[in-house]
């Protein structure tokens, strides 16, 4: 038996190029596996995907303070 309760995050990029040249990513995540299902998203850009990634890592870690 797993006696080991501490939390598992997770965020997944799949990155596929269209025809046209376009991107698609499909972000898969998850803050909390154990206690929430996880979510997917689809984005067509780098801005999209990053501020994905900020976002999830500022729900991991808390956010990041700047001056």
């Amino acid at each position: 038996m797993d006696t080991d309760r501490r939390s598992a995050d997770l965020l997944v990029i799949r990155l596929w190029t269209e025809v046209d040249g376009g991107i698609r990513m499909r972000v898969t995540s998850s803050t909390r596996l154990r206690l929430e299902s996880e979510r997917t998203q689809v984005v067509t850009s780098r801005r999209e995907a990053v501020e994905l990634v900020e976002s999830w890592l500022d729900d991991v870690l808390g956010p990041v303070t700047r001056p």
